[in-house]
């Protein structure tokens, strides 16, 4: 008995002097080299827009910035066919070119204080349409409402990114008719995209699902989706509102856009962990060379889109 009491007494006092051990590690990082950053994501049937800022030094407090003197210029089929004009109002560079099938496209940028940068070729994907749509009947009591869609995915790996859009009327307090929008939220047991769902920063709020076709690669693929209707919101429910009709948005996009926002949201879900409690995640990069080499960040894709309404 006295043994273990020496034991125990001599692991609290070796435990009480651990801070007496800490060592401190002075690390000379290398300099940091800002390299340009392009986000370039477009879509089938739109004008080739462009986003050109700069990194920053990971430990700086200083804000990045959108440039306004570079030289972006599209390639179509390898041949340089435009030189896009920067939008002081929106800050992104904007081409008169628009997407077009069967087409591959390149987009090269220059600024004087970067290294010259050229994307590589991509094309826009085949547009894959909605083939059925149906509203399912609900009797739940919550409000709870389902629709169900199908589209046949072709053979081959291909990447999704499912939203829904909900448009409705109410009356205003002059007792007009008002007509206005705003982004669903919904859910599905669908094993397919139950585990890819993320709050998707684009043009909608609510949440949308990225995914791929592991699970059914070549066949016909039908969705049930859940959704909840009560009125739209914005500080209060507007009474006697009622969704008059349902967007549903299949979108095909590329390999580079599916894989720079997987990583991104996966970054963003496990950048706010312990220091050593999560893997760190990279952001897919479109520019990395096939050599390892990096000469800039960001992303380069084309989506293609196909809408159906659906009336509730």
């Amino acid at each position: 008995m006295m043994k273990k009491l020496i034991s125990i007494f001599s692991i609290i006092l070796f435990l009480a002097s651990c801070d007496d051990l800490q060592t401190v590690i002075d690390i000379d990082l290398p300099p940091h080299e800002s390299k340009l950053v392009i986000n370039s994501s477009n879509q089938f049937g739109k004008p080739f827009r462009a986003y050109i800022s700069h990194s920053i030094d990971p430990l700086s407090n200083d804000n990045f910035e959108f440039y306004s003197n570079a030289s972006v210029t599209l390639f179509e089929n390898d041949m340089l066919i435009d030189t896009l004009s920067f939008i002081d109002s929106s800050y992104f560079y904007q081409s008169n070119v628009s997407v077009d099938i069967n087409k591959t496209y390149a987009i090269e940028v220059n600024h004087p204080s970067h290294l010259l940068i050229k994307s590589k070729n991509i094309s826009a994907p085949d547009p894959v349409e909605i083939s059925t749509a149906s509203n399912l009947t609900s009797s739940s009591a919550d409000g709870v409402n389902s629709l169900e869609f199908s589209f046949n995915d072709p053979i081959g790996p291909n990447y999704y990114l499912l939203k829904l859009k909900a448009f409705f009327s109410y009356e205003n307090f002059d007792g007009q008719i008002q007509n206005d929008s705003y982004g669903l939220g919904f859910d599905s047991s669908d094993p397919s995209i139950s585990n890819g769902s993320f709050e998707f920063d684009d043009e909608f709020s609510a949440k949308k699902v990225l995914f791929d076709d592991v699970l059914f690669n070549g066949e016909t693929k039908r969705l049930q989706l859940e959704y909840i209707s009560f009125g739209y919101y914005d500080d209060v429910v507007r009474e006697g509102s009622k969704i008059d009709s349902i967007s549903i948005i299949l979108c095909s996009v590329d390999y580079d856009f599916y894989q720079y926002h997987k990583t991104r949201i996966q970054q963003k879900q496990t950048g706010g962990g312990a220091i050593f409690g999560t893997e760190p995640v990279n952001v897919y990069n479109s520019f990395d060379n096939d050599d390892g080499s990096i000469p800039a960040y960001g992303l380069f894709s084309i989506i293609s889109k196909d809408t159906l309404v659906l009336k509730p």
